[in-house]
């Protein structure tokens, strides 16, 4: 039997391995197109066939006992989660597995053949899911939220409805001077009336109250997410006996506010796309005027994603059994994926001569309908005429 200490460790839905060498089978698949009477020929590459794993797996001495949960994994038809070695995490199937058994010595050797199920890669959702997706998955939200509440009364005892009670009353407090418009999700949405609900209820009305305190903000849509991250973040403070309920609801907000930037700006890409193909002069020479706006950068995405994300991962912190939380959080990874797949590069150049705006924009091949967003990125640039020195552009 092979010593431990040249065992790699591995998992296999849920049970520990211990592996003495792994096989990675990669193979492509080939299209071949020969001719008659002619010599050689074409191929063309069409991806990668379905990857396979070979594992070697010894049990024996304390884990020994898990190669049988390994041989009941076999009987069952569900995916299975490996941790491989190396490559980390991958979903499989069992294909073929052989078991050699030592009972003298309480030892067991066990070979597995996997198979990958798909490449791992984002899969993203087509723009017009995702913001309706997060709101879908708003009722579902709520009843986990309820009963989450329900349960922390319970656990409070005796005191824990008045508890609720004296917590609930201090929703109002907060931006009492702003009010909620009756056609949004959290106006619009059913609660129910039982105590769980109306604590549910106000804490939506009190995190959308200070989302629409920092509208002014919302044409910088990563000052809008941090400022409002910052704020909700300090709402667990007011509320000491049910910090975890409120830290759900500000999560649930912030995922929406994310899901709303996102979704707008691929329409605002798609706008900026339609005016950069436009003509930029007609046919007499004159500039035709086309409006353009700034979209989101890379470095924006992922500021708006992780605020949103690590907000959602506190909530999770105070509440593990939160499924909708994590949904949503697929959901704005995959928004995000999708989003930089377009993001326009920003680099740094250097203009040595004074130059138009609209020749800088050329040169770089931009069009000339790009030049008020080469201009938004270079607040520095006071005479669009004579542009010189270092400046930002797409690219």
């Amino acid at each position: 039997m092979a010593s431990e200490d040249k065992l790699f460790n591995a998992t296999l839905g849920g049970v520990p391995l211990q592996c003495k060498s792994t096989e990675d089978g990669l193979e492509k698949a080939i299209s071949k197109q020969e001719m008659p009477y002619t010599n050689g020929g074409s191929t063309e590459d069409l991806g990668l066939k379905i990857p396979t794993i070979g594992l070697r797996c010894f049990f024996f001495d304390e884990n020994y006992p898990d190669h049988v949960k390994l041989i009941a994994l076999a009987q069952g038809f569900e995916l299975l989660e490996l941790v491989h070695p190396v490559y980390g995490l991958k979903k499989v199937r069992m294909e073929r597995m052989v078991v050699r058994h030592d009972d003298n010595a309480g030892s067991a050797e066990i070979e597995i053949n996997l198979v990958e199920d798909g490449i791992p890669q984002l899969q993203v959702k087509p723009w017009q899911d995702v913001k309706i997706a997060l709101e879908g998955r708003n009722e579902d939200l709520v009843i986990e939220q309820k009963a989450s509440v329900l349960q922390r009364i319970k656990a409070l005892g005796r005191k824990g409805q008045a508890y609720c009670e004296a917590e609930l009353g201090k929703f109002g407090a907060l931006m009492s001077g702003i009010s909620n418009p009756a056609n949004t999700l959290a106006s619009l949405t059913d609660y129910g009336t039982d105590l769980p609900g109306r604590f549910v209820q106000e804490a939506a009305l009190a995190v959308e109250r200070y989302a629409i305190a920092y509208d002014t903000l919302r044409g910088a849509p990563a000052a809008f997410m941090t400022s409002l991250a910052a704020s909700l973040g300090e709402l667990k403070a007011q509320f000491e006996r049910f910090g975890t309920n409120v830290d759900s609801a500000a999560a649930a907000r912030l995922g929406l506010e994310a899901a709303g930037i996102f979704s707008a700006d691929e329409q605002l890409r798609s706008k900026n796309k339609t005016m950069d193909n436009a003509a930029g002069f007609d046919v007499n020479g004159n500039r035709v005027s086309a409006s353009t706006d700034d979209s989101l950068n890379s470095t924006e995405i992922e500021t708006i994603l992780a605020l949103a994300n690590t907000a959602i991962q506190t909530a999770l912190e105070g509440n593990r059994d939160n499924l909708t939380l994590k949904l949503m959080a697929v959901d704005l990874c995959a928004a995000a994926g999708q989003l930089k797949k377009g993001a326009e590069n920003v680099r740094k150049v250097r203009i040595n001569n004074p130059t138009p705006i609209h020749l800088v924009c050329l040169r770089y091949k931009l069009p000339c309908s790009a030049a008020p967003r080469v201009l938004a990125l270079n607040p520095q640039i006071t005479e669009p005429n004579r542009v010189s020195g270092e400046i930002l552009i797409y690219g």
